[in-house]
Protein backbone atom coordinates (compact mmCIF):
# COMPACT_ATOMS: atom_id res chain seq x y z
CA UNK A 1 0.00 0.00 0.00
CA UNK A 2 1.76 3.35 -0.88
CA UNK A 3 1.34 6.61 1.43
CA UNK A 4 -1.21 8.14 -0.39
CA UNK A 5 -3.83 5.20 0.34
CA UNK A 6 -2.53 4.56 3.99
CA UNK A 7 -3.25 8.65 4.38
CA UNK A 8 -6.59 8.06 2.52
CA UNK A 9 -7.50 5.43 5.54
CA UNK A 10 -6.44 7.20 8.40
CA UNK A 11 -9.00 9.50 7.87
CA UNK A 12 -11.76 7.03 8.46
CA UNK A 13 -10.54 5.90 11.54
CA UNK A 14 -12.56 6.43 14.25
CA UNK A 15 -13.77 5.44 18.01
CA UNK A 16 -16.71 3.37 18.40
CA UNK A 17 -18.42 5.84 21.65
CA UNK A 18 -19.97 2.33 22.66
CA UNK A 19 -16.36 1.28 23.85
CA UNK A 20 -15.81 4.73 25.04
CA UNK A 21 -18.64 4.62 27.02
CA UNK A 22 -17.72 1.22 28.89
CA UNK A 23 -14.35 2.57 29.38
CA UNK A 24 -14.83 5.48 31.33
CA UNK A 25 -17.92 3.05 33.18
CA UNK A 26 -15.21 0.74 34.35
CA UNK A 27 -12.80 3.70 34.56
CA UNK A 28 -15.60 5.38 37.15
CA UNK A 29 -15.16 1.84 39.20
CA UNK A 30 -17.78 -0.02 37.95
CA UNK A 31 -16.58 -3.68 37.46
CA UNK A 32 -17.08 -5.71 34.02
CA UNK A 33 -20.23 -7.53 35.00
CA UNK A 34 -22.04 -3.89 36.00
CA UNK A 35 -21.36 -2.53 32.94
CA UNK A 36 -22.47 -5.03 30.91
CA UNK A 37 -25.36 -4.72 32.67
CA UNK A 38 -25.64 -0.52 32.03
CA UNK A 39 -24.68 -1.27 28.22
CA UNK A 40 -27.09 -4.21 27.96
CA UNK A 41 -23.57 -6.53 26.91
CA UNK A 42 -22.35 -9.76 28.46
CA UNK A 43 -19.36 -9.48 30.34
CA UNK A 44 -17.27 -11.44 27.76
CA UNK A 45 -18.41 -8.57 24.93
CA UNK A 46 -17.20 -5.71 27.24
CA UNK A 47 -13.82 -7.51 27.61
CA UNK A 48 -13.37 -7.74 24.00
CA UNK A 49 -14.37 -4.17 23.49
CA UNK A 50 -11.84 -2.87 25.85
CA UNK A 51 -9.23 -5.33 24.25
CA UNK A 52 -10.50 -3.64 20.81
CA UNK A 53 -9.83 -0.30 21.87
CA UNK A 54 -6.63 -1.08 23.70
CA UNK A 55 -5.38 -2.66 20.14
CA UNK A 56 -6.71 0.14 18.11
CA UNK A 57 -4.96 2.41 20.52
CA UNK A 58 -1.80 0.56 20.58
CA UNK A 59 -2.04 0.83 24.09
CA UNK A 60 -3.09 -1.04 27.27
CA UNK A 61 -5.57 0.92 29.85
CA UNK A 62 -6.57 -1.21 32.24
CA UNK A 63 -4.10 -2.95 34.77
CA UNK A 64 -6.33 -5.98 35.96
CA UNK A 65 -5.34 -7.77 38.95
CA UNK A 66 -7.81 -10.02 40.68
CA UNK A 67 -10.99 -8.14 41.09
CA UNK A 68 -9.17 -4.87 41.30
CA UNK A 69 -9.18 -2.55 38.07
CA UNK A 70 -7.30 0.43 37.91
CA UNK A 71 -6.24 2.85 35.14
CA UNK A 72 -2.72 2.41 33.88
CA UNK A 73 -0.85 5.78 32.46
CA UNK A 74 -2.24 5.76 28.75
CA UNK A 75 -5.87 4.90 30.17
CA UNK A 76 -5.14 8.34 32.43
CA UNK A 77 -3.84 10.48 29.68
CA UNK A 78 -7.10 9.12 27.64
CA UNK A 79 -9.89 9.25 29.82
CA UNK A 80 -10.50 13.12 30.10
CA UNK A 81 -10.93 13.38 26.39
CA UNK A 82 -12.96 10.60 26.34
CA UNK A 83 -15.38 12.16 28.66
CA UNK A 84 -15.10 15.45 26.93
CA UNK A 85 -15.87 13.51 23.65
CA UNK A 86 -18.74 12.07 25.29
CA UNK A 87 -19.97 15.07 26.48
CA UNK A 88 -20.17 16.77 22.87
CA UNK A 89 -22.23 13.70 21.81
CA UNK A 90 -24.37 14.32 24.49
CA UNK A 91 -24.84 17.70 23.91
CA UNK A 92 -25.00 17.58 20.19
CA UNK A 93 -27.94 15.05 20.30
CA UNK A 94 -29.87 16.78 22.75
CA UNK A 95 -29.11 20.21 21.00
CA UNK A 96 -30.53 18.87 17.85
CA UNK A 97 -33.49 17.07 19.60
CA UNK A 98 -34.74 20.24 21.27
CA UNK A 99 -34.02 22.28 17.67
CA UNK A 100 -36.14 18.90 15.79
CA UNK A 101 -38.83 19.71 18.16
CA UNK A 102 -38.90 22.97 17.44
CA UNK A 103 -39.79 22.56 13.23
CA UNK A 104 -40.78 18.94 13.26
CA UNK A 105 -44.00 16.22 14.24
CA UNK A 106 -42.57 13.59 16.96
CA UNK A 107 -40.64 10.97 15.48
CA UNK A 108 -41.62 8.28 17.91
CA UNK A 109 -42.15 4.66 17.66
CA UNK A 110 -39.58 5.06 14.56
CA UNK A 111 -36.80 3.51 16.89
CA UNK A 112 -33.59 5.19 17.23
CA UNK A 113 -31.57 2.96 14.57
CA UNK A 114 -28.42 3.23 16.07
Amino acid sequence: MDSNNAEHLTAFRHLDLSILRSFVLIADGRSFGETAILMDRSPSAITLQIQKLECFLGARLLNRSGRSITLTRAGEVLLQDVRNLLDANDRLLDEFNQRLGMIAPSMEGLGSGF
